[in-house]
């Protein structure tokens, strides 16, 4: 008897101690307030574009696609505040970029590209153009990353046209081919 309770004992410990692995191991899978934001946004555009009878099955098609694109400017517009992990993560970059700036100016743009080959060095060139880079007082770091982050968002705002762009004229061959 005592051989059989010991045996139910080890294995309801063995059960026990797979459901505790098993909860605690991180759902690698979820996804975060925003992205979930992106995809309601997105799959309420699909249901809007596949309601409408007015399209053609060709137009449904490209709107579907289009829809991600809009969802995530959307999400983007409805997106106020910066973070201020967000922030901190471009100080950082400031000042990595304020170390290899003796670098960018003896090798000049295109060989700092070459040899960096990163957003960060992306970042870099963007912000040693930048009239805030003169700057000198204490509001350099605030102007840079305002600057930074308005650079950024005008590359992403005409990424967003250019794809819109890219559709619209997919459409139009389709319609007239």
């Amino acid at each position: 008897m005592t051989l059989s309770k010991n045996k139910q004992i080890r294995s309801m410990f063995f059960v026990v101690f797979v459901i505790l692995v098993t909860f605690s191991i991180p759902n690698v899978s979820a996804i975060t307030i925003e992205e979930q934001k992106i995809l309601d946004i997105e799959n309420e555009c699909k249901k809007e574009v596949r309601s409408n009878d007015s399209f053609t099955f060709a137009e449904k098609a490209v709107k579907v696609k289009e829809c991600n694109t809009i969802a995530r400017a959307t999400s983007l517009s409805i997106q106020a505040v910066t973070p201020s992990s967000t922030i901190q993560i471009f100080q950082h970059q400031i000042r990595d970029c304020e170390a290899m700036y003796p670098i960018y100016k003896m090798i000049g743009e295109i060989d700092f590209l070459s040899l960096e080959r990163s957003n960060l060095a992306r970042h870099c060139t963007i912000l040693y153009v930048l009239d805030e880079w003169q700057i000198q007082d204490d509001t350099r770091m605030n102007s840079l990353v305002n600057g930074l982050i308005n650079a950024l968002q005008v590359e992403l705002d005409r990424d967003i046209q250019l794809r819109i762009d890219n559709i619209h004229k997919a459409i139009a061959r389709h319609q007239n081919g």
